[in-house]
């Protein structure tokens, strides 16, 4: 069977980017494999793939070194003009394969026009990598309206999201709309060290994970318990904000923003709780991770799905926002940061808490294993 997943860039850092290279590493081992790329900015992927799959690379920019303004808008211009000029090249790809998989919605709604215009047997799924409120209005129209055209299968990453988009008019008599969730990046393996007194997070250092709330709200927790420390793991456009924003408030001593680590049980290993402050989320990617690992867990309700994995007072807490919506848009408010800081302190104080927490995250929770989610993939590509 040929199997093409199309997708922007897989070789930065992100959740839709290891859940193709995972996807694309296991299908490998019976199937042919071709990845796409809209464009490539590394030579080197930071998630490692088979030799075997195969890539196309429709704008490559690679060679442009550097993060000022000129480099960036070379490179917005040459991904205008050359993946215009070169989609054809997957034509062939799309017309030889049995399924193609695109990772996001907006990717699908770039190569629609080819499926409008030839003839493409293949079984057609999309992803949903972020959720219905995050779309453009003109993204929204063309999941309501165009994706049912062409799209044999629609998932989504979490029931809320699911139950969203049906409530919006999502047409599950021409699309089947299906929630599947991202497999697991690591082994579950129990990481809580209660004696690290760290609290942690990670994730891309930019507008959505929101971090600079986790800063503010650790300057309260610090004035309570000094011993403690502040560890961000990420590289993003924030970092200087983020650096910023801890001298601003005499934080250097005790809170740090660290670079991306690949091996996410080294960071888990050396915490102790796990707080995530997120304006939105596809999929809770580190939220899972964590979970999986023992680690008490403290999370904003985040638009949308939070409580597909934290039971509040059961594996963790969810601090409820004062208007989500707001949150979302990037509305801020100090109510919110004092909440955080609130279940925070909470944790620290009560470390048979933590372990209560700890314990049921690690032992209880739906099976995320790359061997369970791949096989759920199979049964709807065999359909």
């Amino acid at each position: 069977m040929k199997i093409c997943i199309v997708e922007q860039c897989t070789d930065v850092v992100g959740g839709v980017e290891r859940v193709v290279s995972t996807l694309a590493n296991n299908f490998i081992k019976n199937d042919d494999v071709t990845v796409v790329n809209e464009f490539r900015t590394y030579k080197k992927s930071f998630y490692k793939y088979d030799d075997r799959v195969k890539f196309i690379n429709l704008c490559d920019n690679s060679f442009l070194k550097g993060d000022n303004f000129l480099v960036d808008f070379i490179r917005r211009a040459r991904r205008k003009v050359l993946m215009n000029l070169t989609y054809k090249k997957v034509l062939k790809v799309f017309q030889e394969s049995d399924v193609i998989i695109f990772g996001r919605v907006i990717v699908a709604k770039r190569f629609y026009k080819y499926f409008k215009k030839n003839e493409i047997k293949a079984k057609v799924i999309c992803r949903d990598a972020a959720n219905f409120k995050y779309l453009t209005a003109d993204d929204q129209r063309f999941v309501l309206n165009d994706l049912p055209n062409f799209v044999h299968y629609f998932l989504v990453l979490t029931n809320e999201n699911r139950d969203y988009y049906i409530k919006m008019g999502f047409d599950t008599k021409r699309t089947n709309i299906i929630r599947m969730i991202n497999p697991l990046g690591i082994e579950p393996e129990m990481c809580y060290n209660p004696n690290a007194k760290t609290v942690f997070s990670f994730g891309r250092l930019c507008f959505q994970k929101n971090f600079e709330n986790l800063i503010l709200a650790f300057k309260s927790v610090h004035e309570k318990h000094p011993d403690w420390s502040l560890k961000i793991y990420g590289n993003g456009e924030s970092k200087d904000k983020l650096v910023n924003l801890i001298k601003e408030n005499n934080l250097n001593d005790c809170a740090k923003v660290m670079p991306s680590n690949s091996n996410v049980k080294e960071i888990f290993k050396a915490s102790s709780i796990y707080a995530m402050t997120s304006r939105f989320e596809g999929y809770g990617n580190t939220l899972a991770e964590s979970l999986s690992c023992g680690m008490p867990t403290i999370s904003y309700d985040w638009v949308m799905g939070v409580s597909d994995f934290l039971k509040d007072g059961k594996n963790g807490k969810i601090v409820y926002l004062k208007n989500r919506d707001d949150y979302f848009k990037g509305i801020d408010c100090e109510e919110d940061v004092k909440n955080l800081a609130d279940a925070i302190n909470e944790f620290i104080e009560n470390p048979d808490l933590c372990k209560k927490y700890s314990k049921e995250a690690f032992e209880t929770g739906e099976d995320k294993s790359v061997e369970t989610i791949i096989n759920k993939w199979y049964e709807i590509i065999k359909k």
